[in-house]
């Protein structure tokens, strides 16, 4: 992304909604500034021992995620350019969701670590209903019929994002403990079952669940998806879907990916092919559920799990393909030069005209 388009409006809807923006917005807010230290004419400081400015900042997340860090936010703020709070005024004013879509009870953003690998712990606390959360708790409990709050495991730490959706898997099955209180019958009983059952009993809602009798298969996740998304004939049927659900006429390339805002890897490769693209020629996105484009799953889709569709106003897939390659391809250092090759199809499908979609035969898998 370019460092100028950082604090444009465009972003507000889109980088700065990102959970772990939001997380560095919050952490923004208790970073020390002196005044004395702001140079106002090229809008730039030196906060906590970095030299900061709008486009960048010396710090380790900042060089390395090439993203605003919370010292960037930070003077962002005292210039105006950015107010404090920001990223969750905007949630707020433009009815962005603080809780995730998919799941029957209300589960807040903040959770995104736990939802990613199912994994929750020692005094995660969830409610059954949004209005938990809003207004005094004399009030929010009125309208509560269940709550969770967990005893075990003790919290230990994040997973990695690499083994993020392995971790997913191997935690499935893993203990938990954890107290459920019916507020209508004012009681609360100690649950031993497993990470997935919680999972499972957050995402439908269904007490019945938590009976060790009733099956409960794991959800599909984004390795499964894309291979699904790529299997014969799918790519033609998610095509025509794309072609139905865009209410405008189609022109120019298309780009489609799994995306799931839970794991900070499709998080960030969202981000870098929505910019790369926007800055090559106008590009509109859109993010629908993989039941929306019709996709043969073998069984449900995890809640938060989406694919992304990137329409680019450019008849060219070669050049498209360039563009794609100049942000997601990472070089090999084992292999010399003349070895190195990008394979688009590992990061998505690109259809070549989207003019096209959905008539026989005239959908491609790469460029």
């Amino acid at each position: 992304m370019a460092y100028d388009s950082f604090w444009c409006p465009e972003a507000a809807v889109t980088l700065h909604r990102d959970p772990e923006q939001l997380e560095r917005q919050r952490r923004a807010q208790g970073v020390r500034l002196n005044p004395r230290m702001v140079d106002h004419e090229s809008q730039t400081a030196a906060i906590s021992g970095y030299a900061v400015s709008l486009n960048a900042c010396t710090c380790m997340d900042a060089a390395i995620r090439r993203l605003p860090c919370k010292h960037m936010y930070r003077l962002a703020s005292y210039l105006k350019v950015f107010p404090r709070g920001e990223g969750m005024s905007i949630m707020e004013k433009t009815n962005v969701r603080r809780f995730f879509e998919g799941f029957c009870w209300a589960v807040p953003v903040a959770f995104v670590d736990a939802v990613a690998v199912c994994h929750f712990g020692q005094g995660d606390v969830l409610y059954d209903t949004e209005l938990a959360y809003v207004g005094p708790w004399s009030e929010a409990r009125n309208h509560i019929r269940y709550s969770v709050q967990v005893k075990y495991p003790s919290r230990g730490r994040s997973e990695s994002i690499a083994v993020s959706e392995a971790a997913f898997k191997t935690n499935w099955h893993s203990p938990i403990e954890f107290e459920i209180t019916d507020y209508a019958l004012g009681s609360t009983t100690t649950v031993r079952t497993t990470q997935g059952r919680l999972y499972s009993l957050l995402r439908t809602g269904e007490i019945a669940i938590l009976n060790e009798q009733i099956p409960n298969p794991m959800p599909t996740l984004h390795a499964e998806l894309f291979r699904a998304m790529k299997r014969e004939g799918e790519p033609a049927r998610i095509a025509g879907a794309l072609r139905s659900l865009v209410a405008r006429p189609l022109g120019g390339c298309v780009f489609a990916m799994p995306y799931d805002p839970c794991y900070a890897l499709l998080r960030e490769k969202h981000l870098v092919v929505k910019y790369a693209l926007e800055a090559e020629a106008p590009t509109s996105v859109h993010v629908v559920s993989p039941e929306q484009l019709g996709v043969s799953l073998d069984n449900y889709c995890a809640p938060t799990l989406r694919v992304a569709a990137f329409l680019v106003s450019c008849n060219d897939p070669l050049r498209i393909n360039a563009v794609l390659k100049e942000g997601l391809y990472k070089p090999e250092s084992a292999l010399p030069a003349e070895k190195q090759r990008f394979d688009v199809t590992r990061h998505g499908i690109l259809y070549p005209d989207g003019r096209e979609l959905g008539k026989a035969g005239s959908v491609q898998i790469g460029a």
